[in-house]
């Protein structure tokens, strides 16, 4: 096992979850462009603060939605439904206005990166959760990440 290079279990969480917000962060700036080339929207600072709105809206419902454990099946099964709702909501929502479907647009994309990275990074946080489990706390171990 990898062992971290932090003393406390809260540390090692709290680096964890700045790595999820960073990953959650390059995900959105490489979809953003995406959306709005297959969208034919204007890019602009208002639909990039809906899509980011969304995003974190879809994030949100995700985390809601994956509660506990994850592994690949419920992962796949996520990914495949927001895709699949995605296509339908896009279907019968082109007449509505750009601002409101760049926002689901947004919404939809975050439900999936939100399962991908909750899958990619359980693991990790297993391994500091039973890391510090059975940690000797006399004798201080540098992590090697």
């Amino acid at each position: 096992m990898i062992k971290p290079r932090f003393k406390s279990e809260k540390t090692a969480k709290f680096v964890l979850l700045i790595g999820k917000i960073v990953t959650m962060m390059f995900t959105t700036v490489l979809t953003y462009p995406l959306v709005l080339f297959l969208g034919e929207f204007q890019m602009t600072q208002e639909s990039w603060l809906l899509y980011i709105g969304g995003t974190a809206a879809g994030v949100l419902s995700g985390k809601l939605i994956l509660h506990g454990e994850v592994n690949i099946k419920k992962t796949r099964w996520i990914i495949f439904l927001s895709c699949l709702t995605m296509i339908l909501v896009v279907n019968i929502l082109m007449n509505i206005d750009d601002k409101a479907l760049i926002t689901i647009l947004g919404l939809l994309v975050g439900i999936p990166n939100y399962a991908s990275l909750k899958y990619h990074f359980s693991d990790l946080e297993k391994e500091v959760k039973n890391y510090f489990k059975r940690k000797d706390y006399r004798r201080y171990r540098v992590f090697r990440i």
